[in-house]
């Protein structure tokens, strides 16, 4: 009879977790290291616990977000990631019942930079000479370099270096002496690099003034892919073309090849102006391409799996990130019809207000955009809730031990009844 009277209870303990549950909650990924200006996303998840579920971000100790952080219900995303970033992310999930956290952590990494004294444009006459100083810093220390600009190539200089400076002493004689000097610094986290331009002034010949003009100033990329801007000049002697972008580095990923940029592996951080320079002895030129990078939408539901009674009411939110406008849809997995009460949003919420055992199933929320389309799934049980207090009843029956009568007497496997 004790284990009966054990069994009952072990039920009814059970019974009571399924309606009234602690939150648990994931995040993905618990760990990311990117460098500055990059985008990174972490995603809280609800994998368990009675609903409602509030989820909340926090930076720990207290420290606050930064006016680059945003979060959209369990999604925090960074963007263009700067050092004072660096830190752990709490998500915290609380209901009726308590709370749980999750704690995802933030480093950013130190690629390279460069300063180059005197920064430049410089214009010497003919014999005169120049020292260039470039200095590399990040962590680990960048090893630094000079190399020229030349039509279609690159040629290295020889320069005077210690440790992460490197001196260069340059010489105008010609026309051709002068041009495009660029300093390099290296790590395992990247490279960077310095431009600074001389000029020849005076002379027998000066040349004549570069025009740098582009195919398309305003270009749109897809996150992923790859594209090309291409940059002509014009001037005599020939000018060298060469690629920056405003305020930032050009992506890791780009090469140049004659006077076409191309950008790989496109990320929506690569977004910006990019300006081709062309260089001759005579002078510079510039000219501008817009770009502008889009992504597809990634779509995530922050249950993935939902447990209800008959009767009760539930709200399934569906978040997506991408270029905007983003559109959401809810449909039924395996072509079931929706509840005759569902509602949806645009903003991706389903409300189902009275549940039917019939609701039970996977759902499924598509995003889409200009771009492309994703989709995520959940799962939702509706258990009925006649049947479940039925079976309670008849578990209690079962189980149920009554009280011995005070007048009654045991006597080893006979019963003597007492006036």
């Amino acid at each position: 009879m004790m284990k009966l009277y054990t069994a009952a209870l072990l039920f009814s303990a059970l019974l009571n977790t399924v309606w009234a549950q602690n939150p648990a909650v994931s995040v993905r990924p618990r760990a990311a290291a990117v460098k500055p200006g990059e985008t990174v996303n972490f995603n809280c998840r609800v994998l368990s616990g009675s609903q409602p579920v509030q989820l909340e971000w926090k930076k720990t100790n207290n420290q606050p977000m930064g006016d680059n952080v945003k979060i959209d219900g369990g999604v925090l995303t960074v963007t263009n990631v700067r050092l004072n970033n660096q830190g752990s992310y709490r998500c915290v999930a609380a209901n009726a019942q308590g709370k749980a956290f999750v704690t995802a952590t933030l480093s950013v990494k130190q690629p390279p930079k460069v300063r180059i004294t005197p920064s430049g444009p410089l214009m010497l006459t003919a014999g005169e000479s120049v020292s260039l100083e470039c200095t590399g810093s990040g962590k680990p220390r960048p090893s630094v370099s000079w190399y020229k600009q030349e039509t279609g190539s690159e040629m290295v200089l020889v320069s005077t270096t210690t440790e992460n400076r490197a001196v260069l002493q340059v010489t105008v004689m010609k026309a051709e002496d002068a041009g495009t000097f660029v300093c390099q610094a290296q790590n395992r986290e990247g490279s960077a690099e310095g431009k600074v331009e001389l000029t020849m002034v005076g002379g027998v010949s000066a040349g004549t003034l570069p025009q740098a003009s582009v195919s398309d100033t305003d270009l749109a990329g897809v996150e992923g892919r790859t594209v090309t801007m291409h940059c002509h000049a014009t001037g005599s002697p020939t000018p060298v073309v060469s690629w920056s972008k405003l305020r930032a580095p050009l992506p890791w990923q780009h090469t140049v090849t004659g006077g076409s940029l191309t950008l790989n592996n496109l990320g929506r951080q690569d977004s910006g102006q990019y300006i081709c320079n062309a260089t001759n002895a005579a002078g510079y030129s510039e000219a501008y391409v817009q770009l502008e990078v889009d992504s597809p939408p990634y779509a995530t539901i922050l249950l993935d799996d939902v447990v209800a009674r008959a009767g009760d009411a539930i709200r399934l939110q569906c978040i997506a990130h991408g270029s905007h406008p983003i559109r959401f849809h809810w449909t039924r997995v395996g072509g079931s019809a929706m509840s005759p009460g569902a509602e949806t949003t645009k903003e991706g919420l389903l409300k189902i207000s009275q549940l039917k055992v019939s609701d039970s199933g996977a759902y499924k929320c598509i995003a889409s955009n200009h771009v492309g389309s994703n989709e995520a799934l959940t799962k939702v049980t509706v258990k009925d809730s006649q049947m479940l207090s039925s079976l309670t009843v008849a578990m209690r029956k079962l189980f149920y031990k009554p009280e011995p009568d005070k007048d009654t007497k045991y006597v080893r496997s006979a019963m003597r009844l007492t006036n």
